[in-house]
């Protein structure tokens, strides 16, 4: 008895493509970036203008503000969860990202705490070239407290219900 397995290998490859395209949607949904300062990188950049940080190996001062950092974004995104890693956030410094041409950002404060994670919507950010630019500031100006930044935790994301969804739908009408 001859067993024909063209059948069969057809059906692992295309079971093959689903699960691959699956795993590429669900992916895609999400990109996370992490800035350690041990090297100024494509993904993420160093705080910048350099003038008013000091880059040491495992960390930068920030010595005057306002400090940027740019953050590479293959696509838009919803938003966008970041924790700044330091010793001590002193009170009244704020984050934001740049939402137009010029110096026009949507900020709030970061609490005085040592590891926080802020939530920023970037759906309507300004996308230059792929990339989000993203403020420290201190509005302050009466006095200025230093801080010395350890590392910059991105993780740019959707939500990934809507990409389940749709793939269960999908996968629904196969079998219908």
């Amino acid at each position: 008895m001859k067993i024909d397995t063209s059948y069969l290998v057809v059906a692992i490859i295309w079971t093959g493509i689903i699960v691959k395209l699956f795993v590429l949607d669900i992916s895609s949904s999400a990109n996370e970036i992490v800035e350690n300062f041990s090297k100024n990188q494509y993904e993420i950049t160093y705080l910048f203008p350099l003038g008013r940080t000091d880059v040491k190996s495992n960390n930068q001062k920030i010595n005057e503000e306002p400090v940027y950092f740019k953050v590479y974004a293959p696509r838009k995104f919803k938003k966008a969860r970041i924790v700044i890693g330091t010793d001590v956030i002193p009170t009244g410094w704020q984050i934001g990202v740049q939402t137009a041409e010029g110096f026009n950002y949507k900020t709030q404060d970061l609490n005085p705490l040592v590891k926080q994670t802020i939530e920023i919507d970037v759906e309507h950010a300004l996308y230059d070239n792929n990339k989000l630019r993203f403020i420290l500031a201190y509005p302050d100006e009466s006095e200025f407290n230093e801080i010395e930044v350890n590392k910059i935790y991105v993780f740019l994301e959707d939500s990934a219900e809507p990409y389940l969804s749709s793939w269960k739908r999908s996968l629904r009408s196969l079998y219908e």
